[in-house]
């Protein structure tokens, strides 16, 4: 078995203080991996576990290390990040609960620098993206991009015209780009089991829970074969639309339109209604987004009649937001309007019901909805003597 040094940086940087949990996420590891470093053989590779990381037994342990030897003690091997998994639609967003580097990537992220952030979107900004777009590397404007954004919007995966606009014709290329800096340097744990004929250890780590296997895709087969798809559907959509005024140069607009309505977002999940209601919503490729803002502020300010008549148009030009859906449904579920009501709940359900917070707000809702509004009651009057 190789030589291990163990290392037990603790808490390294003061979390509260910083708004944004991703960023406290990524720079509470960063410093980690940093003060391991300096007791270590810069030589060595490093293996970061989390603290949510739990062995189960000893000989599991052992049967994980004795795996990631053996797939590092191959010379094709040995230069190569490992990876347990990967998310289906985000580039560079693979499992980083267990980070395995090896030497010269590990000293490579002490070097990440300030303005590597700065290039990348604000609904990026979490570890596991900034691990590893900036150790693998690639297009910038791949990485600018939020491609998280379709799933956040409600729309089931689908592209988007934010993607459309940034990508124009361009989506294939840049894909065929990214798998080819990730062939290069990147290998699946699965995968390099099975290519140094150790798959029972794959197996027994797996089965025995060792394994963070958070993701569905487990091999580069799958991952490849998964960015194919998004490749077909990407094309399919954009010829569909027909988004023929595209140009390289509409790309820093669409950068520009992004950061705007990443500050407005912001600003209404800080409370700050005030500065939403005041934001300009001057952006076409955003204006629907930035109306969901606006009208649920309003609700929330107490202008309801102005905030429902803006959410209800978004919803009749077929947009479905999040906080659209949530106010909507709970002004029709107060007002006992049934056929509205169910038309909100159903789109909600179809865009949002994987999350637990939307299926218990509307199981609230049925109760509300069906139960009679209590009746108001005329005052009594004073009988005289």
């Amino acid at each position: 078995m190789a030589e291990i040094e163990f290392v037990d940086c603790g808490s390294c940087t003061f979390g509260p203080t910083i708004s944004n949990r991703d960023v406290s996420s990524f720079l509470a590891q960063h410093q980690q991996i940093a003060c391991a470093l300096q007791v270590i053989d810069t030589n060595a590779h490093l293996v970061r576990l989390r603290a949510d990381f739990d062995p189960v037994n000893s000989d599991q342990f052992s049967a994980f290390v004795d795996l990631i030897e053996t797939i590092w003690s191959d010379p094709l091997m040995t230069s190569n990040i490992l990876v347990f998994g990967a998310d289906d639609n985000t580039p560079y967003f693979f499992e980083d609960r267990i980070l395995l580097l090896p030497p010269n990537r590990a000293t490579a992220l002490i070097e990440l620098s300030l303005s590597a952030m700065y290039r990348i979107d604000y609904f990026n900004l979490f570890p596991e993206f900034l691990f590893y777009s900036f150790l693998i590397g690639g297009d910038v404007a791949f990485m600018q991009h939020d491609h998280r954004f379709k799933v956040r919007a409600g729309q089931l995966h689908q592209f988007t015209k934010y993607d459309a606009a940034a990508f124009g014709p361009r989506f294939a290329q840049l894909v065929l780009l990214y798998l080819s800096k990730i062939a290069q340097s990147v290998t699946f744990v699965r995968d390099g089991a099975d290519f140094v004929g150790r798959l029972d250890l794959w197996r027994q780590i797996s089965e025995g829970g060792i394994a963070p296997l958070n993701f569905r895709i487990q091999s580069m087969r799958e991952y490849s074969r998964t960015w194919t798809l998004q490749v077909e559907q990407y094309n399919a959509y954009f010829e569909a639309n027909e988004y023929r005024t595209w140009s390289p140069q509409s790309s820093a607009a669409v950068i520009e339109d992004k950061i705007a309505l990443n500050a407005i977002h912001v600003k209404y999940f800080s409370g700050n209604t005030v500065g939403v209601l005041g934001s300009s919503s001057s952006s076409t490729l955003f204006s629907q987004e930035i109306k969901e803002f606006k009208g649920a502020s309003n609700v929330v300010s107490g202008n309801i009649a102005a905030g429902q008549a803006m959410l209800l148009e978004l919803f009749n030009e077929g947009y479905v937001g999040f906080e659209q859906s949530f106010y909507l449904s709970r002004l029709a579920a107060l007002e006992r309007d049934q056929a509205l009501y169910n038309k909100i709940k159903t789109v909600f359900l179809e865009r949002y019901g994987s999350i637990a917070r939307v299926v218990d707000h509307l199981a609230h809702l049925d109760d509300l909805i069906t139960t009679p509004p209590p009746e108001e009651k005329s005052p009594k009057r004073r009988r005289r003597r």
